[in-house]
């Protein structure tokens, strides 16, 4: 897997030999690559892009800031195509943008947890830890976390009710049976499996009124080492 675009030799382009990327030389020692991927991979930083709609073979998009650009189709592809092996502990960093879901659709936060669930299950198959982490929840032009400031809330759980229905449109009519669950915290406790990140970092939206303790404390599990 190479996370910079491959640069091929300046020869013959009929030639077949003319078509080896530069990196392979990586490939002849294992003290070369243990030498030179430390500087390789030091200066990139993965962005993983989750949306919470299903579109069949569309999992997430992952782009490193060196331009090249990934669409992965499932978990099994993403292993297929080295994302399972990558030396993730030797890279500057690893931001996960998760897009809103739209309220009215309650399959969207479902599918968005289970994205973001087989995206912990990748991240966590790197048993020398993970760099800086960063957590991105991001409104889109279509769907916001938030509803007048408050947490979106698409799905009910069937547990009893601590506190009286707010919100009309998702409340049932059995107050007595159901819990609403908040979207942005459905989508974070996919990643509390991770652990040994250098650094985490959980950014809500600005304009989203809610207790910053569940972020806080998620940052802390991240970091916690096993």
């Amino acid at each position: 897997l190479s996370l910079y675009p491959i640069q091929y030799r300046a020869t013959d382009p009929a030639s077949p030999t003319s078509r080896q990327p530069r990196l392979a030389v990586l490939q002849t020692s294992r003290r070369i690559y243990n030498e030179v991927s430390k500087h390789l991979y030091n200066d990139v930083v993965l962005r993983f892009q989750v949306f919470p709609e299903y579109q069949y073979r569309s999992w997430l998009t992952v782009e490193s800031n060196a331009g090249t650009r990934w669409h992965l189709q499932d978990l099994g592809d993403a292993v297929s195509r080295g994302f399972g092996k990558l030396p993730y502990e030797k890279l500057r960093g690893i931001q996960v943008e998760i897009d809103a879901p739209c309220r009215r659709d309650p399959g969207q936060i479902a599918c968005l947890w289970k994205k973001c669930l087989d995206l912990a299950g990748l991240l966590g198959q790197a048993d020398r830890g993970l760099p800086n982490l960063e957590i991105h929840l991001k409104d889109s032009t279509s769907a916001k976390w938030s509803v007048d400031g408050e947490p979106q809330k698409s799905v009910a759980v069937n547990r009893v009710k601590s506190n009286p229905p707010r919100d009309s449109f998702i409340d049932r009519s059995n107050e007595q049976t159901y819990i609403i669950n908040e979207d942005y915290q459905i989508a974070l406790t996919a990643f509390h499996r991770l652990r040994n990140v250098q650094a985490a970092k959980v950014y809500l939206p600005e304009d989203m009124v809610c207790d910053n303790e569940f972020a806080y404390n998620m940052e802390t599990v991240l970091v916690r080492q096993v």
